[in-house]
């Protein structure tokens, strides 16, 4: 499974260059009056668009807190916004040492199946 995983860290690395030189090769198409067109468009629409993303996340922030605060469902055209109940746990660290005086809880207990993730490394 090393080599699996050594295969899989390649072939990471080569999409991530050919990422890299598909983005190097468009720039390098594009001519330099484009480029400065497309520079213009991107400094007069930026801010605009930065504006907007600060009110929709202070909109959603809102509405979130509302929704979580009264537990309403809000409907629009486009988007809901749903109230979730609280989320139960546990002390599994606890409940395990109170096991082995009072085995009977172990009957309620319930094991998931095991999963694995990828994550990256960070880099020395």
């Amino acid at each position: 499974m090393k080599e699996k995983l050594r295969q899989y860290e390649e072939l990471v690395v080569h999409r991530e260059m050919l990422s890299s030189r598909k983005a190097e090769l468009i720039a390098d198409a594009i001519p330099a009056e484009v480029k400065a067109e497309i520079d213009a468009i991107e400094a007069e629409i930026n801010p605009e668009i930065e504006e907007m993303d600060e009110k929709i996340a202070s909109l959603a922030k809102e509405l979130k807190s509302y929704v979580a605060s009264t537990g309403e469902k809000l409907v629009g055209e486009r988007y809901q916004v749903i109230f979730t109940k609280p989320r139960k746990s546990w002390d599994n660290n606890a409940l395990e040492g109170y096991s082995v005086a009072h085995p009977e809880i172990l009957a309620f207990q319930k094991v998931g199946k095991p999963s694995a993730s990828i994550r990256a490394r960070g880099r020395s």
